[in-house]
């Protein structure tokens, strides 16, 4: 059985210590994840209970402005670009309690929340379900690193574990359970605890309806929409539940250290500055004139050893 993680929302809010880590930015969503540093908020707050958690709204419908008084002790660690929702968080770094753990991170997102995809623990599958000013909540654990896809999103532990939420349509949670439409709240993906082979998450990345994941040994694993090509497995069943490894022609080890996923291809950066490609071709966005679409992970030629970083769009 999946694991989902309990939310919590907090009572009270004074001036914390955070960094801006991750930012994630969907089609009609958006979530943060801030980590140290002195920070704080012009915007006026209001509380609104939700079923048993107190989350806070922004008066604002702009995205929230945090300003650190201390500029040096404020900045963005990464960004990736998604779909359909917004999304941030921070780590409070203050002495925990049982409801607020020792660096906890609170996750902050505003947007579409149809599939609960934002992970407040809302019903989805209803027309009221815009969150158009940020509020936050926490799950009780460190988060590293955050993704949106369309209408779901996923994100890593400090252990390196990886949890999903929103829609599971094609299987894009990777939680092995094609019963499962949604999750509103964060699910353990489980094929990556133990695992020996994996050793843990690096990065995640999610497009339009599928999830890619870099493990700590440089492996990559793919799930969810397979139609385009977009999981690299080749010719394989149209939705994928449960994730699966890629093979790189002529690597048993790929050593890959970073991936990003579009709408319907992904792109994945080895630690030699290699740059390989799979999925749709129908705008070239694989790099590699020819097929309209790639199966599994092709070589883009033209980068000399030298990339160091990747990016997918829509």
């Amino acid at each position: 059985m999946n694991e989902d993680l309990p939310i919590q929302g907090n009572t009270q809010r004074s001036q914390r210590s955070f960094m801006d880590q991750s930012i994630a930015i969907g089609q009609s969503s958006s979530v943060i994840n801030d980590h140290q540093g002195p920070v704080s908020s012009r915007k006026t707050v209001r509380e609104s209970v939700i079923g048993s958690q107190i989350c806070k709204f922004f008066s604002s419908y702009l995205p929230l402005a945090l300003e650190s008084d201390n500029a040096d002790s404020k900045s963005i660690m990464s960004t990736t670009s998604g779909l359909k929702k917004k999304a941030a968080a921070k780590t409070k770094k203050k002495t925990g309690t049982t409801a607020n753990p020792v660096n906890a991170t609170e996750v902050f997102s505003w947007g579409s929340d149809l599939n609960g995809q934002l992970g407040l623990g809302l019903m989805g599958g209803n027309s009221n379900t815009l969150q158009p000013t940020p509020k936050y909540c926490t799950y009780g654990i460190t988060i590293k690193e955050i993704a949106c896809g369309e209408d779901h999103s996923a994100f890593i532990t400090q252990d390196n574990f990886l949890y999903s939420i929103g829609n599971n349509q094609y299987g894009q949670l990777g939680i092995g359970d094609s019963s499962v439409k949604f999750k509103n709240s964060p699910t353990l993906v489980e094929t990556f605890v133990n695992n020996e082979e994996a050793k843990g998450v690096l990065s995640v990345a999610c497009g339009n309806g599928h999830t890619i994941i870099s493990s700590l040994t440089g492996h990559v694993y793919s799930w969810g929409d397979s139609r385009n090509g977009a999981l690299g497995l080749g010719s394989v069943a149209a939705n994928q539940y449960s994730p699966l490894k890629v093979s790189f022609e002529g690597a048993e080890s790929p050593n890959i250290v970073q991936i990003s996923a579009g709408k319907s291809h992904s792109l994945a950066l080895d630690g030699f500055g290699r740059v390989y490609s799979f999925g749709s071709n129908q705008e070239g966005q694989l790099g590699v004139p020819g097929r309209a679409l790639e199966q599994v992970p092709v070589l883009i030629p033209n980068f000399n050893d030298m990339a160091q970083m990747v990016a997918a769009g829509n």
